[in-house]
């Protein structure tokens, strides 16, 4: 059962490469990377990279077991080289399961590598018991000046990461001409985990060349099946942070909840351009006479400003105005009432001349 579980996360990891080519396309092949594990603190971890096999060209696998309590702060320190003995001059792209990445660090005079995770509960397919293991997939990166060129990562994602406990994800490129950096997160109803994601400043000048826009992190917003759902995109001197915790369960479209229900659930998660005015529903059906809740965001983001919220029923022509009400800390507003009548109803936010996108809700 060990082994065929970790061709499963082996199998994983290698769709999540396959959407970083997809982001340059196929080309220059990955340099190899060689890695030794110089230190680790607590040193209660064992060696399990045999047991997942690399699945791409240049991939190099790491895993750990340990014995500490989840939840317990691990440090490695890893001496890297290039297998033709040059030195690394770039700090690797790294894909972290199994734990929660705290910091990330390289040393190119020392080739150390430094990583320090925090444990998290996380299930393998199938497990009813949490596994305590660490899996790290250290690539290089490669040089790209377009979409097109090269296998994997390019450059401007140097010293970026993914670290996560959803085992079935990968990442999808910036769509034609829109900045912006997605990915597609899949789950069964029930279970639960988290998605972080460190784009480096790099990067952003990179998508800034390509799109002939200026892009920084204060432009993204997160969105959800192209529905705009958060702003939680954090700044960190010109590079981002997206922190997504995601429960696989009955219909929600915000971060840090729900995300749909089905047998296996797949959402789009992309940061992108905020819209000048966003309006979501966070649960699309509901029964009647129970609560309903309309939310959004005024892209200025600024506090006290007056929102309007329009109301239509299917069938009817024209939008009515049944609410206002006052925009709070980053341009965040919401409307709550109580779904008194069985139908289909759209719902539009407007402030001064900008209106929202529809909002669907359907009370049965």
């Amino acid at each position: 059962m060990k082994n065929k579980k970790y061709c499963y996360v082996g199998s994983v990891i290698f769709v999540l490469v396959l959407g970083f080519f997809a982001l340059v396309g196929p080309g220059k092949a990955f340099a190899a990377l060689q890695a030794t594990l110089s230190s680790a603190s607590p040193t209660d971890v064992t060696d399990i990279s045999d047991r997942i096999p690399a699945k791409t060209p240049g991939e190099l696998l790491k895993a750990y077991s340990y014995t500490s309590d989840i939840g317990t702060t691990y440090t490695f320190v890893f001496d890297l080289a290039n297998d033709d003995g040059t030195p690394v001059t770039r700090q690797p792209f790294l894909i972290n399961v199994g734990s929660k990445v705290t910091a990330y660090t390289y040393d190119s005079t020392t080739q150390k590598l430094t990583i320090t995770v925090v444990t998290q509960i996380w299930y393998p397919p199938k497990a009813t018991n949490p596994e305590k293991e660490i899996v790290f997939v250290i690539l290089p990166t490669i040089e790209s000046t377009k979409p097109g060129e090269g296998e994997g990562p390019p450059h401007a994602m140097a010293g970026g990461y993914v670290s996560t406990t959803v085992l079935d994800f990968r990442i999808l490129p910036p769509e034609k001409g829109e900045p912006g950096f997605g990915l597609s997160l899949s789950g069964a109803p029930g279970t639960s985990g988290f998605f972080n994601m460190l784009m480096p400043k790099t990067m952003f000048d990179f998508m800034s060349q390509q799109t002939g826009k200026t892009i920084t992190p204060k432009d993204l917003a997160i969105f959800i099946d192209n529905q705009q759902a958060s702003v939680s995109v954090t700044d960190l001197n010109g590079a981002a942070f997206i922190d997504i915790t995601i429960t696989f369960s009955s219909g929600n479209t915000t971060t840090g909840a729900a995300l749909g229900m089905a047998a296996t659930v797949t959402k789009e998660i992309v940061a992108k351009e905020k819209l000048p005015l966003s309006l979501a529903v966070k649960k699309a059906t509901l029964k009647k006479n129970k609560k309903a809740k309309l939310y959004g965001w005024l892209e200025s983001g600024k506090k006290g400003k007056e929102v309007t919220i329009l109301k239509k029923k299917k069938g009817e022509k024209e939008f009515t105005k049944i609410a206002t009400v006052a925009t709070k800390k980053h341009g965040y507003f919401y409307y709550k009432f109580k779904a008194a009548e069985k139908g289909k109803y759209f719902y539009k936010a407007q402030f001064k001349k900008k209106k929202s996108s529809k909002a669907a809700l359907k009370v049965k």
